[in-house]
Formats: C-alpha cells, structure tokens, sequence
C-alpha cells in the first residue's frame, strides 16, 4: 500500500514480484490466503494519475500484461489488473486501485461521522486497516487512528440495513416449483446478510465475504459448522436451519444493541404470504 507516490508503487510491485508467491499463504493479517488468491495494491495520489503515468508504472513494476480500467466515478477510483511472472492468465495477478487520498478521506467520513451502511465504503476502511503500508506511513496512520474505533452509530445503521431480510418466505415456494437456482440464491443472500450483521455486530469493518469470519465473540453457537450445513442439507432443512441462525442473532443484536429496531426486522423477516389452495371468495 503506498500513498501519494507512483514510484514508490512501482518499486513495490518490482519487490514483490519475487516474493509474493512464497508468501501467498499470508497475504493478510487474519491469514486467509491460498493458491487462487491475488496481491491487492493501494496507491492514493494527491492529483488524478493520468493513463500514461498507470501504465508507466505497471510497465516500471515488471508486468508481463496489463488491463487499465476507466475511472469508476460511482466508487472513486482507477483500477489495474497487472500479471506478474509470465502474462495473462497465468501469472501473478495484482489488482492495483488508485484513488485520491482527499477521495479517501471522503469514504472515512461518510462511515465514521455519516454512518453509510454501504458496503463498497465499508471495505474501503477494512482494507485501510488490513494492508501493510510500503510508503506514505504517516498518511496511512492518520486514516488508521481514525477508523481504530468502529462507532456504535455505525453497527446501528449497518444492522438495521442488512437485517431487512424480505421474502424469505419464498423458499417454501421455490422448494415447491422445483427452483433449484433461485432457492440457492435466496440461501447464499440471506447467508451475507447474516455474516454482515455478526460482522458490525462485533465491530468489523467489511463485508468482503471472501472467507467465512472466524473469531467472533457475539454469534450463534458453532456458527461456523452450521452455516455451511446449510448448503449440505435436504433444502427444507436448509431453510429451518437459515432461519434459526437469524434469530439468534436477532436475539444478540436486540441485547447488544437495543437502539436497533429488531421488532420490524423480525416482522419483515418472519412474514409469510400463504398460498392460495382455493379461489378468495369476493367480499
């Protein structure tokens, strides 16, 4: 992660050129790294880099094939797909995003003083938290120092926003048509609304649901082995067991976190549309 300094950047990329391989296994401070996993690089600039200067500085990083993405204005950044080793696909991937350190600075308001629920903003600050700083220490400290303490306000607004769970009442329904893909759909949302909510439970920024969390102190017992015997059941099952699990955690958010409205999140949650076994009669 470096700040301010394409060269700095381009000098990383060339240090971990050799490395990156042997310790893929550990690329981040929880550990989850494995044999599809890529290196992920920030560069935070003080003016907009222009296309020449990226593609100078993945050229300077030793990329074998570069893939140079236009601005993205809804997420603040430029983003580069740079192979190290050999060229595409087999390479080293190294996903390099650029943005605007002021830009930066926004995303960390909006969270911690606005309390944006949204997701992209949220991984934004855990990965400001996650990285290993190359250059630009002091820069990357203050934004640190910032985001050290995961406001109250936050896990508030973050719950009351994955916790809308609408619909599930569907996976009775889709059991019943025979929908396989729509109900395993329905199974692996409600799953990351889940983990989002036990996430701000705990006071963790994400949610990049790359890897199941592990270390929570707030979360159903033996969560999990039982989320992932969710998606090894007969789908009924699937369904009771789903809904179990979000009810405890409805029950531990309504103890930490009383402020949060669970009373509506649980009527959403729990609202079923019967069907219809017989024409209504007309009133």
């Amino acid at each position: 992660m470096a700040a301010g300094d394409g060269a700095a950047a381009a000098s990383y990329v060339r240090s971990r050129a050799g490395s990156v391989r042997r310790t893929a296994r550990r690329l981040d401070r929880a550990g989850n790294a494995d044999r599809w996993s890529d290196a992920e690089i920030g560069v935070f600039w003080e003016t907009a880099p222009t296309e020449l200067a990226r593609s100078e500085l993945a050229t300077a990083g030793g990329a074998r094939d570069s893939r140079l993405f236009e601005y993205d204005a809804g997420e603040q950044v430029w983003c580069d797909d740079l192979y190290l080793g050999v060229g595409s696909p087999a390479g080293l991937l190294v996903e390099v995003v650029h943005q605007l350190a002021a830009a930066t600075s926004q995303v960390l308001d909006a969270v911690l003083v606005d309390h944006s629920p949204d997701p992209a903003a949220l991984n934004v600050v855990d990965g400001l938290l996650d990285g290993m700083p190359f250059h630009g220490v002091d820069l990357l400290s203050g934004w640190r120092e910032r985001a050290a303490m995961y406001p109250r306000e936050l896990a508030v607004a973050v719950i009351e926003s994955a916790g809308v769970i609408d619909h599930f009442w569907r996976w009775e329904m889709l059991i019943e048509r025979r929908n396989p893909v729509l109900f395993a759909g329905l199974l692996s949302s409600v799953s990351q609304q889940l983990l989002t909510m036990l996430l701000a439970l705990n006071r963790r920024y994400g949610p990049k649901h790359k890897w199941l969390p592990t270390n929570l102190d707030l979360a159903p017992d033996d969560l999990d082995r039982r989320l992932r015997q969710v998606f090894a059941v007969a789908p009924a099952n699937a369904a009771e067991m789903l809904a179990e699990l979000v009810e405890e955690t409805f029950t531990l958010v309504e103890t930490e976190l009383p402020e949060v409205d669970i009373t509506r999140l649980r009527a959403i949650f729990r609202h079923r549309r019967p069907p219809l076994d017989h024409p209504p009669l007309a009133q």
